[in-house]
């Protein structure tokens, strides 16, 4: 299961956004197809691995909750031994 997966899988995350501006991400869609980008960014640092992931929540929901329950899934997702740090966005609220 890839991180796109994981954080849609989490209950009251309606919509991901691609944590990368959108010409970034229109560039690579265009070099790896559509369906081959992933929305959410991972990047190498010196302190290892920066994760970001930009989500839409309902009108309804707690968005601070939601962001910590994303976070904590792809944290539970990181391999033993890989030190990362996790950003959620919540980018839109739906409805």
């Amino acid at each position: 299961m890839n991180l796109d997966d994981i954080v849609r899988a989490v209950p009251g995350v309606l919509a991901l956004y691609s944590a990368a501006p959108a010409v970034v991400t229109s560039a690579r869609q265009l070099v790896a197809g559509a369906g081959d980008v992933s929305l959410v960014s991972v990047r190498e640092n010196a302190e290892g691995a920066e994760i970001i992931a930009s989500i839409g929540v309902g009108g309804d929901e707690q968005a601070p909750r939601i962001a910590a329950a994303v976070s904590a899934a792809i944290l539970a997702a990181v391999p033993d031994g890989v030190s990362a740090s996790v950003h959620v966005r919540v980018s839109r609220v739906l409805g």
